[in-house]
């Protein structure tokens, strides 16, 4: 895998075959990728999310085990609002099945563009905040229905952070049943077009950047 003269012997003269073989082993891989970071980036979100809820509301109550939806709800809310504005800032969308895809700034001169560019961007940003709530709230209610089937503890804020992070990881398997369903989209397909143009590529490459994984395996 780390033989950059063979890899280039390889894709010089790799035959169709070969090449549609690449593809669909980079669109695999690049899901299992994007499957095992959902899930991570899910469990945060709702494992910050009970400390927040723990922080803001649980002083408030005598009873903080039956208040857990409404801590882990609203803490998730705002965990994962901010989340999905910054990444929204930056050009990512999560889950674009759902909400859309990734779409490309215009550019261009002058103040009109700046001004143009700079209200798309606020506009993405506001709508991954609304989107990250919503994913926050559906965190606190499978939290709650997690919690209530397997009777788990929930006193302090380590318990809501773990509650939290139970919920998260819930809402990212059912996230990922649905990514898989829907299938890869023209986005989805252009990426795994571009890893797949790199040749096979062990699993932890599909981590990292493209950029990272060309210049490890190609040293370009």
């Amino acid at each position: 895998m780390s033989n950059v003269e063979l890899r280039q012997k390889y894709l010089a003269t790799r035959t169709p075959d070969w090449k549609l073989a690449d593809l669909r082993m980079a669109e695999g891989r690049l899901l299992a990728a994007r499957l095992v970071r959902g899930a991570i980036g899910f469990a945060l979100v709702g494992a910050v999310g009970g400390v927040l809820g723990h922080v803001l509301v649980g002083p408030t109550i005598s009873e903080p085990s039956r208040a857990l939806p409404l801590m882990i709800a609203l803490g998730s809310a705002i965990s994962g609002g901010i989340s999905f504005a910054v990444l929204a800032s930056m050009g990512f969308v999560v889950l674009g099945e759902i909400v859309g895809e990734e779409k490309e700034r215009p550019r261009g001169k002058g103040t009109g563009a700046v001004l143009g560019e700079f209200a798309e961007k606020m506009a993405e940003m506001g709508c991954g905040l609304v989107w990250g709530a919503i994913c926050g709230l559906a965190i606190g209610l499978l939290a709650w229905l997690a919690s209530g089937l397997f009777h788990l503890p929930h006193q302090g804020t380590l318990d809501s952070a773990g509650d939290g992070a139970i919920g998260g990881m819930i809402l990212a398997v059912l996230f990922g049943l649905l990514v898989m369903m829907v299938g890869p989209t023209r986005l989805a397909r252009r990426r795994a077009k571009a890893w797949g143009s790199l040749g096979p590529l062990p699993t932890t490459a599909y981590f990292v950047s493209r950029l990272s994984a060309r210049r490890r395996y190609l040293r370009k």
